[in-house]
């Protein structure tokens, strides 16, 4: 142990980063069912109220508890490209159903390349309800095919393209590369390899809010990066399309776990994990406090007003301190990590250090609109009525007036208003030093 940790033990830890067992003084809720994927790769749903575990999807490697703010999949069919709300071009080849999916179920169907020339392509549309920010994501595996891309077009009343976003994908080399197209304007692309083949790839980009038709397409391409086939009988399948808005903000969003439906759209409830109110003076001290956060954060997943945090708060004068996952201005273009302290609403006072988007710095698109890779957030947040600071990874930040909140009677971590986090663990100490929370925070 280094000279200088801490001996002091912490009054509450929660280590999702070894188990998934929730504290008793602590409460999790999500109003409906959500997906993950299990320690075997595979797609699995978890029930109402049940923490989900978040494990990498094509090792099976466990990383924590799955943290997302509600979502909904827009697409009323988003497996069945059978049914007729699907566009399936008469140039491809006959559609097959059957193949073996990302649940390990029978749910997948094959694009193929016909005999006739043309663009092998399918599509939908969809009413657009007001927003801004979209996202959208397929999973999709080579058979034959590797590339081609996935659009999303919006389109106001009169027919005009007023969002276009395109994300192009290869899967023999595990890449998406974004393309700009005059109103297009993509925010970040994402690509994740599953078991057996399997990627989920997608992309996050600003649809004008007059756009009220969405249209999604899926087009192959040759390996020359051609459109047009010779009738090889190459193919791609497919399992499971959703299109996304954050349920109540419209100008932020991410690709969050998959929501499938069947004839409908369908929205997914935001996890929350909170404080068992009658018990939280057993291990929360009011007047001086330090709490830590060590989570998963990815910084295509923070845009607009899209956060995660860890808040404690009176609930009655809205006093708090919190640690947040944050999008912030100008034009909420850029995430950050954010320590606050209030006396009420608005904040009183809040330092902030960039969010990482966990590329080398000889990996980063030009356009600051690739994939990005996920990093392990480590911070701090200590207070007294002699001053406050915030630890982040080792570096110490002042915050100025000394503020403690006060009365404090509730403890939430949970995504706020379109943000995704993987918890993995929280402690609350008694106040901690500097030096002291830079130790605790080192990765």
């Amino acid at each position: 142990m280094p000279a200088g940790y801490p001996t002091v033990r912490p009054y509450k830890i929660l280590d999702f980063a070894n188990n998934q067992s929730i504290d008793s003084d602590f409460v999790f809720t999500r109003s409906t069912t959500a997906s993950f994927a299990n320690a075997s790769g595979f797609l699995e749903v978890a029930s109402a109220n049940v923490l989900r575990p978040a494990y990498t999807p094509a090792t099976g490697a466990y990383l924590g508890a799955l943290m997302e703010f509600a979502s909904t999949n827009l697409l009323p069919w988003s497996n069945n490209i059978a049914h007729p709300s699907w566009y399936y071009a008469p140039q491809n080849a006959p559609l097959q159903s059957g193949f073996i999916g990302v649940g390990n179920q029978a749910t997948a169907f094959r694009v193929g390349e016909g005999t006739v020339p043309g663009v092998w392509e399918l599509g939908t549309s969809i009413s657009l309800p007001s927003g801004l920010t979209t996202s959208y994501s397929a999973f999709v595996k080579a058979d034959g095919v590797s590339r081609g891309y996935l659009q999303f077009v919006g389109l106001n009343p009169s027919g005009n393209v007023v969002g276009n976003l395109v994300v192009n994908f290869d899967l023999a080399k595990g890449e998406v590369y974004p393309e700009n197209l005059s109103s297009n304007s993509l925010f970040a692309t994402s690509i994740e390899p599953w078991r057996n083949g399997w990627y989920r790839i997608g992309g996050v980009g600003s649809i004008s809010s007059v756009a009220t038709l969405g249209v999604l397409y899926l087009r192959l391409k040759d390996d020359n990066n051609s459109t047009f086939y010779l009738g090889r009988g190459n193919g791609l399948l497919v399992d499971g399309f959703q299109v996304e808005r954050a349920t109540t903000s419209v100008g932020s969003n991410l690709i969050s776990s998959f929501i499938a439906t069947s004839g409908t759209a369908l929205s997914r409830a935001t996890d929350l994990l909170a404080s068992e109110g009658a018990r939280i003076n057993n291990w929360y001290t009011q007047g001086s406090q330090t709490f830590y956060v060590e989570a998963i954060t990815d910084y295509k997943d923070y845009n607009g007003v899209g956060r995660g945090h860890v808040l404690v708060t009176n609930t009655g004068t809205s006093e708090r301190a919190d640690i947040r996952f944050v999008c912030v201005a100008p034009g909420g273009s850029y995430p950050v990590f954010q320590a606050s302290l209030a006396s009420g609403a608005p904040l009183t006072t809040f330092v902030q250090v960039p969010m990482v988007n966990g590329l080398n710095a000889w990996e980063n698109p030009s356009s600051g609109a690739g994939t990005t890779r996920p990093i392990t957030a480590h911070c701090a947040l200590s207070y007294t009525t002699s001053g406050a600071f915030f630890a982040y990874n080792g570096a110490i930040s002042n915050l100025p007036l000394g503020l403690v909140p006060s009365g404090i009677n509730r403890v939430e971590i949970a995504a706020i208003a379109g943000g995704k986090f993987i918890a993995r663990r929280y402690a609350f100490y008694p106040y901690l030093t500097s030096g002291e929370a830079s130790l605790v925070t080192q990765s």
